[in-house]
């Protein structure tokens, strides 16, 4: 009886192990963000398409294409789709680690006390990369949960970015020479 309850604890903390390794690391986007300059033009691009992509992305055309065509082209046209979600989904990624730049910029610039009331929830991040690792999962079996999934994927943008947008409209209320300091402080380093 022992060997069981130790087995099913010793697998419990696996799957904690794996779930919180699952949200923490890091998306492929955000390496590539890191080694960029400082994030410049629409940090959102991406995302502000979406409700032009929504139909398109749906996939509602599905029993139109397979009844009135044929195989090969129903084949083809659904592989487009699932291109193109992937590459949108990509696109989002890239949205996303823009995002968090710019608000470790604007942490870093900010005055202690204020830049811990201004950096973006650590929920927000956990979820977007919960969300996207499920949306690339969900992309993979072809299924069809994963336009609402990209739907959410954009929703937690929005949030994302209206967090970063109160940080820099903070930022822009700081005497001059606070910034200043800081950005000097962070060319040091």
């Amino acid at each position: 009886m022992t060997l069981v309850a130790i087995s099913s604890i010793a697998a419990g903390i696996v799957i904690i192990l794996a779930l919180a390794w699952f949200l923490v690391r890091p998306l492929p986007q955000e390496s590539l963000v890191i080694h960029s300059e400082a994030p410049d033009g629409l940090l959102t691009e991406h995302a502000q398409r979406f409700p032009q992509l929504r139909h398109p992305l749906a996939g509602t055309d599905n029993p139109y294409v397979k009844h009135y065509t044929s195989p090969q082209i129903a084949k083809h046209w659904c592989d487009d789709r699932q291109e193109a979600l992937q590459n949108f989904l990509l696109a989002l990624g890239e949205d996303f680690a823009r995002l968090e730049q710019l608000a470790a910029l604007a942490a870093a610039i900010m005055p202690k006390e204020s830049a811990q009331r201004q950096r973006v929830p650590l929920s927000l991040l956990l979820q977007f990369r919960a969300n996207y690792r499920l949306a690339f999962l969900l992309l993979r079996m072809r299924s069809p949960a994963v336009t609402p999934r990209i739907a959410r994927l954009a929703e937690l943008l929005g949030t994302l970015s209206a967090h970063a947008e109160t940080s820099i409209a903070k930022l822009a209320q700081l005497p001059a020479e606070e910034p200043l300091a800081a950005v000097s402080k962070i060319r040091r380093e």
